[in-house]
């Protein structure tokens, strides 16, 4: 679960589905199994494959919070052999947004970067992305956070009760080359980037009133994207990505699962088992 299966099913995002009319089926992640195939289908699933897969749940056929759904194939991938059906839910998402934010990494040719909501399930990922690619990462989250963003593999952890500026000055004295803007801070956050350098946010936002840059990432933009699907499932099976869930509940239990994403402040992801209905 997302919060943005929340905002759907508070009827926040009412102006963006296809079709006004209910009933909504929330959810844009899961895993599950190949039970039939298009009969022109020639691609490269077969029936039994688990997968994974994005739903835009603002289709008439709503999201991946039910029991049986239908979408095209370019939505899904084969889910990584080595991760169990419950954490593997849990990668498409956020997995391919931290995709997206690598590449913005990887054209910069940047060396250090810093990473707000380093301890949440984007932030993790982009933390253990980076990491991966050798570069500096600096990650900020609560102060109970430290040791789970220093598994991650940021090479710096900060407190939200630091001085961010003179803790990330310390580690880059110009500012780093690229803030990734997982927790939606902006102000500060954004200032902790060098002159020229990049502010990567995760939902659109005021344009920077300086000589810094923005680009925001959008998952909705790579949904049909299988390479992206792809890639996440081959840095899962590396063992570079490592979801992380707090706990699965049946659907039956669907309004205290969203009660407890509503609430916020839980590390690792709530999972709905729609195998199970109590």
């Amino acid at each position: 679960m997302n919060p943005t299966d929340v905002l759907l099913r508070s009827g926040a995002q009412a102006a963006l589905v296809e079709s006004p009319d209910g009933p909504w089926i929330p959810g844009m992640e899961l895993s599950g199994t190949v039970e039939r195939l298009g009969q022109d289908y020639a691609g490269p699933l077969a029936v039994g494959d688990n997968v994974i897969g994005i739903i835009n749940s603002r289709r008439t056929d709503g999201g991946a919070q039910s029991g049986w759904i239908c979408a095209p194939s370019s939505w899904f991938a084969k889910a990584p052999a080595s991760v169990a059906a419950p954490e593997a839910a849990t990668l498409a998402m956020n997995g391919v947004t931290a995709i997206m934010v690598l590449e913005h990494l990887l054209d910069e040719k940047a060396s250090t970067v810093l990473v707000t909501g380093a301890a949440g399930a984007l932030g993790a990922y982009v933390v253990q992305l980076a990491a991966a690619h050798d570069l500096t990462v600096i990650g900020l989250g609560r102060p109970g956070d430290a040791e789970l963003i220093a598994q991650s593999g940021a090479a710096h952890v900060l407190s939200s009760d630091d001085s961010l500026l003179d803790r990330v000055h310390e580690v880059a004295p110009d500012g780093v080359d690229v803030v990734v803007d997982a927790a939606l801070l902006m102000g500060e956050a954004r200032s902790a980037a060098r002159r020229g350098g990049l502010i990567v946010n995760v939902r659109p936002t005021e344009p920077v009133d300086d000589d810094r840059r923005s680009a925001t990432v959008s998952v909705m933009q790579r949904i049909g994207d299988t390479d992206a699907l792809r890639a996440v499932v081959s840095w899962a099976e590396q063992g570079v990505l490592r979801p992380k869930v707090n706990r699965v509940l049946p659907a039956g239990a669907a309004q205290e699962a969203y009660r407890l994403v509503e609430r916020g402040g839980l590390r690792g992801r709530v999972v709905l088992d729609l195998t199970e209905d109590a």
